[in-house]
């Protein structure tokens, strides 16, 4: 069972969730009547049954904003992600029990893959999810006072993350890897020929061959180098809660020896944070899609791991030399991350929320429609792969058929499960689905909520296109149905390129879909 359909079973909700009603674009100026923002956390791991233990309690953020004319909820989850389906049913679970707009139910999952998810443990339950936070939710309605807000972002350069896809050499062409990256002596760029060397020996039907090469595999593309705070303080000055965004996958404790449940490096985020400010703190993943930390760890080849033919994707077949190793980076990069969000609000002015709008719809989704709905089409189209794929490896130049093979074992390992687990089969033969964008203004502060899996470009051309607000991007908010690559990646290849169910115009439209929004608001 997958991750999703785990989720998908054990909250049940796909029938409630079934038809999914629109989302109006609403909002005001605030007319004199304060905003009152209010802020609670709540510890879910009661509501996760499973043999698993927790190495870190799981958390919910909840935070609430509202005025006269407006109210928007925040829920911040320790979860990898949920599906479209489910999120709703949660939402309406929620709305219903504290009388609230569903629409106005915003639920976003941190990502963190040491969460419950069904390729670890069969026999996994998650129950009364939506009751818990409701009581977060209300306890942060009942905490809510008038609030000013400061805003601030510090410029962390690559000290923190990495681009994961890039250029692996005349044999693999592009490709992403998740972790495993070397250094080299006084160089701070992530080297991955020895990631490339395992691939390449993976691809050869050899045992795996993780060494450097003599000349490195430069992954150094950009990356989305803010981080970014908000804090909420009432009259007297003190905090209320605030919120920290930073882009990279929370999945260094994952590659752990012993699997645990854990919230990674979020977590420590908001610990030291919450330390500083003696306020809850909500950590929300941005658009970090094809972004990983920058841990500097050692890592061997686990064979317990290792992924069986015929997958050619990225490995996760790793664990570290020395899990403290890991469980130190995982401290140092979140420690890191919180320190920037202070520092960030340094030289940042307290002001009175002059303005307060918010806006959430749901647009249109083009789907491939060449994507297998069964388990069966999935092996009838692998099986002359395969032949294929045999007779390539009697070849003087494997690679160069190898190459487009691996492209196509990977939309068939990764799309169709994609597609029977988040889309309905209503979905699938309108080759179309309905998902939810939000977005919350304040003053000059924008905050763009996405579903999905986004990648950096689609937050790097937003930002061209709002240069004057401070622009917050996230995605993984409202369900996920997988990577939402540019039109670009799709071409390139890559794990990204291949691991969706889009069309290659849909990231753009996106992007459309979010400036229609803005242009609702009228905050542009």
């Amino acid at each position: 069972m997958s991750r999703r359909s785990f989720i998908r079973k054990n909250l049940g909700a796909a029938a409630a969730a079934a038809a999914l009603p629109g989302m109006q674009a609403q909002g005001a100026e605030t007319t004199g009547e304060p905003v009152k923002v209010g802020f609670a956390k709540i510890d879910i791991s009661p509501c996760i049954e499973s043999k698993t233990r927790f190495r870190r309690p799981l958390e919910a953020i909840c935070a609430a904003i509202n005025d006269k004319n407006n109210q928007v909820f925040i829920i911040a989850l320790d979860l990898l992600e949920m599906p479209p389906q489910e999120c709703f049913s949660i939402q309406q679970g929620i709305s219903q029990k504290l009388n609230v707009p569903t629409e106005r139910i915003l639920i976003h999952t941190t990502h963190t893959h040491c969460s419950p998810w069904g390729e670890r443990e069969t026999g996994q339950r998650i129950v009364n999810l939506p009751d818990t936070l409701a009581r977060c939710l209300s306890q942060a309605i009942s905490n809510s006072r008038p609030a000013r807000v400061r805003a601030g972002k510090k410029d962390v350069g690559k000290t923190l993350s990495v681009y994961r896809r890039g250029d692996a050499g005349a044999d693999l062409g592009f490709q992403t890897f998740w972790f495993g990256y070397t250094f080299r002596p006084g160089d701070d760029r992530p080297d991955a020929s020895a990631l490339a060397n395992e691939m390449k020996s993976r691809w050869l039907r050899k045992p795996s061959d993780y060494t450097p090469g003599p000349k490195p595999i430069w992954f150094d593309g950009d990356v989305d180098s803010f981080v970014q705070c908000i804090r909420f303080e009432d009259a007297r000055g003190k905090t209320i809660g605030s919120i920290v965004r930073f882009s990279a996958h929370p999945h260094l404790t994952c590659a752990c020896k012993e699997w645990l449940y854990d919230p990674d490096y979020p977590g420590v985020v908001r610990d030291k944070v919450e330390k500083q400010t003696g306020a809850p703190v909500m950590f929300l993943s941005g658009t970090c899609a094809n972004l990983v930390p920058k841990e500097k760890v050692r890592y061997v080849v686990d064979a317990d791991k290792a992924p069986k033919f015929p997958y050619m994707g990225p490995s996760s077949g790793f664990s570290p030399a020395d899990d403290n190793e890991l469980f130190a980076e995982v401290r140092r990069i979140g420690s890191a991350i919180a320190d920037a969000a202070i520092q960030g609000l340094d030289n940042s002015q307290i002001e009175d929320i002059s303005s307060f709008r918010f806006a959430a719809r749901r647009f249109s989704v083009p789907l491939n429609p060449d994507i297998p709905a069964t388990a069966d089409e999935v092996e009838k189209r692998k099986t002359p792969l395969v032949t294929e794929y045999e007779a390539a490896l009697q070849q003087p130049k494997p690679f160069d058929r190898l190459r487009v093979l691996a492209e196509r074992f990977s939309r068939l390992e990764w799309a169709p499960g994609l597609a029977k687990e988040t889309l309905t089969g209503a979905d699938r033969n309108a080759a179309l689905a309905m998902l939810p964008l939000a977005i919350l203004s304040f003053n000059s502060n924008v905050l763009v909520f996405m579903h999905s899996e986004i990648l950096a470009e689609t937050t790097f051309e937003l930002r061209k296109a709002y240069p004057k607000f401070n622009l917050l991007t996230m995605g993984l908010t409202g369900g996920c149905i997988g990577y939402f690559p540019t039109a670009r990646m799709i071409d390139q290849g890559g794990y990204e390129g291949r691991a969706t169910v889009i069309t290659k115009d849909a990231e753009e439209k996106l992007r459309r879909d979010v400036a229609e929004l803005i242009r609702e608001l009228n905050v542009a």
